[in-house]
């Protein structure tokens, strides 16, 4: 879910302030988190980061999950500048995103993927089956 909004917001030259999980259960009931950035939030591994963060705040009941729900809001223009100090590890991650894009754009999302694993900052409460709940794409 990460890969695709983010692909999507980055296609508009959009980062994120806001980024909302809605958890839906079996038995119907609703979980919505949210948690508001002080920059805008533009890779896929940061969205990943932090909805997986609030899924872990959110989803607390012990019923088989229906669906998630990932949205991105409080949308802004990239006007992006480099940090004169921002560390090295950040403008790999922004020229792997960067490549990462131009191939989902010119041959589609399932061509490739970085296979987002949030295993290791998720408790094993949200694992079932060892599988992440948010690394899961389904219809």
């Amino acid at each position: 879910m990460a890969e695709n909004v983010g692909l999507t917001t980055r296609r508009d030259k959009l980062g994120a302030t806001t980024i909302s999980l809605v958890v839906v259960y079996a038995d119907g009931m609703k979980a919505e988190g949210r948690e508001k950035l002080k920059r805008p939030c533009v890779l896929d591994m940061d969205i990943a980061a932090i909805a997986g963060k609030i899924f872990t705040r959110t989803a607390v009941r012990r019923i088989r999950i229906r669906s998630l729900g990932l949205c991105l809001a409080g949308l802004t223009p990239l006007g992006y500048e480099p940090d004169l100090f921002e560390p090295e590890t950040e403008t790999a991650n922004q020229k792997l995103q960067e490549a990462v894009d131009n191939i989902q754009n010119r041959y589609g999302l399932e061509k490739i993927s970085r296979r987002l694993v949030l295993a290791a900052s998720m408790p094993p409460k949200a694992m079932q089956g060892g599988k992440c709940f948010l690394s899961m794409r389904g219809h």
